[in-house]
């Protein structure tokens, strides 16, 4: 029928422009396949536990890169510091282990040691513990000496080799120093309860003052646990070997000395004090004490005498060494 026509043919037209817009198949999983799929909760949380451990990784690397450089710095200072320090240390141990390694080479090696000199013009030569001359009266101390006869027109030497760091096997007072021990001859036994052997002249022994001071002067001086505290308390100052004061007129020593005794008792205190006067005694202790051989030689009425520390107490024999004629070339005070 001629007047449909026309409906027929709009129809047609807008199918082919739907069909048109519509995509085909292929086009389609081609769009899908473009889409972004979204990201699996897991994989995303794998994604950022990833970054913080890079992240982590990195702090630590420049943390320790940080450490590395300070460590640099930190042993390049300890270096020079050291380095630095080195001549003082090396000086301060020199001084302190020279004696004792001399000591100890010698007594390997059977080396003797200088100690000091004797000068008996009477003939005779007495070997005690000076310490016994302040508790014992002349007659009590003379038997307690060991005697020999010796030139009385010379200076002697008097050696001793060491036996270890701190003490001597033997001492020896040389009188023939190039002449040939043959035998020996045992003199006697030097009883040893104030640890200092003496080597003198008995004559001497009249000049000698063992607690009288020379000068009108003395020290003062305590020690132990609670000596720190009690020179704060009295103002005394710190001494070589403890606490107190120094060259006093011998009334003012004795005064400090009655009040350290006194507040000892009264706050009981522990300590020992000791008053000491600047007498002969005083001035071998001291010499002693600055000695590196522990040993010290003293001038006294035309004679010359030797004080060494003997190490423990005991009883030690002397024996006079004789040559092939019996002439006595050496007195040996045998201590080891």
């Amino acid at each position: 029928m001629p007047g449909k026509k026309p409906k027929k043919q709009a129809v047609a037209k807008q199918r082919v422009a739907a069909a048109a817009k519509k995509p085909t198949n292929a086009k389609a999983k081609t769009a899908k396949t473009k889409q972004a799929k979204p990201v699996p909760r897991q994989a995303k949380a794998a994604a950022t536990k990833a970054t913080t451990k890079a992240a982590a990784t990195k702090a630590a690397s420049q943390a320790t890169t940080k450490a590395t450089k300070a460590t640099e710095v930190t042993t390049k200072a300890a270096e020079a510091a050291t380095k630095a320090a080195l001549p003082k240390a090396a000086a301060e141990a020199t001084t302190k282990v020279a004696t004792t390694k001399a000591a100890t080479q010698a007594a390997a090696a059977g080396e003797v040691i200088v100690l000091g000199t004797v000068r008996a013009p009477s003939g005779t030569l007495g070997i005690f513990d000076i310490g016994l001359v302040g508790y014992l009266p002349r007659e009590a101390l003379d038997p307690a000496i060991v005697r020999a006869s010796v030139p009385g027109d010379r200076t002697l030497g008097v050696v001793g080799v060491p036996k270890g760091k701190h003490a001597w096997d033997r001492v020896e007072i040389i009188v023939d120093e190039g002449a040939e021990v043959v035998a020996a001859r045992k003199l006697g036994e030097v009883a040893v309860d104030l640890g200092r052997i003496a080597c003198m002249d008995p004559a001497a022994l009249d000049a000698w003052q063992h607690d009288e001071s020379l000068d009108g002067r003395a020290d003062v001086v305590f020690r132990g646990r609670d000596a720190a505290a009690v020179a704060r308390i009295l103002g005394a100052r710190h001494l070589v070997d403890g606490h107190g004061w120094a060259d006093l007129p011998v009334a003012d020593a004795e005064a400090r000395y009655d009040e350290v005794g006194r507040k000892k008792s009264a706050n009981r205190w522990q300590l020992s004090s000791e008053l000491r006067r600047h007498s002969h005694h005083h001035q071998v202790l001291t010499a002693i004490a600055a000695s590196p051989t522990s040993s010290t030689s003293l001038e006294l009425a035309g004679t010359t005498l030797t004080v060494f520390t003997a190490g423990d107490q005991g009883v030690y024999p002397v024996h006079a060494l004789v040559d092939a004629a019996d002439r006595v070339v050496r007195i040996r005070i045998q201590l080891g």
